[in-house]
């Protein structure tokens, strides 16, 4: 009786191994979509070998194998088949990216990374469409403008690190990623109030899209 609690123990807990060995691997590219270290081979192989053990279960019933231990086998072989047929479509679809982009396995990836970087920035900034990218860069033209038109007017007024021109806004922008922080700043290196609470009021507007 304990040889048979025993037997049942392991095919279980092999079951529940066999699945579990995959997970992280799949996790990860659904995180990251990155194969580069994956052999398509050993995945292609994978499959194959899955099939193999279900057809062995299924064979075991003729051998009056208890239906339990059948079952077992079936499923831990269908479950990892699956998740290895997705990273294999998944490491396949990749390498067909590239190779149509003319480009390296790692080449594509570290391009699809950067892209995904930009399109979280751009979605930080609710920026969702094309649509939404155009208004953005014609509301960054429509600021420097304006920016550019109180300096011209206002000289005496409006700070020289803000007046000087859209190089120093393009390097706040990038030295500080936080837009309320910016806006602080901008207000900071205003010499008169009411000026730089204007220009935060301009910065503002940008970013909530009501200038157009």
């Amino acid at each position: 009786m304990l040889y048979i609690v025993l037997i049942q123990i392991f095919m279980w807990l092999a079951v529940l191994l066999t699945f579990i060995l995959l997970v992280p691997g799949v996790w990860q590219i659904l995180h990251t979509r990155n194969t580069i270290s994956i052999s398509k081979w050993m995945y292609i192989l994978y499959p194959i070998c899955s099939i193999a053990w279900i057809t062995y279960a299924i064979l075991l019933i003729f051998e009056k194998t208890p239906i339990i231990e059948v079952i077992g086998i079936a499923i831990a072989e269908s479950l990892s088949m699956i998740l290895a047929i997705y990273i294999l479509i998944v490491k396949l679809s990749n390498l067909h990216q590239a190779k149509k982009q003319h480009m390296t396995e790692i080449e594509w990836y570290k391009s699809y990374s950067k892209q995904k970087r930009e399109k979280q920035q751009l979605k930080a900034l609710g920026i969702n469409s094309e649509l939404d990218l155009k208004n953005f860069q014609e509301h960054q033209q429509y600021l420097s403008k304006i920016i550019d038109q109180l300096a011209q007017e206002h000289p005496n007024i409006v700070d020289d690190r803000i007046t000087s021109s859209k190089q120093y806004r393009k390097t706040v922008n990038k030295t500080i990623p936080s837009i309320s922080k910016r806006l602080d700043h901008f207000k900071n290196v205003a010499t008169n109030a009411e000026m730089a609470h204007t220009i935060s009021l301009i910065y503002l507007d940008m970013y909530q899209g009501k200038i157009g």
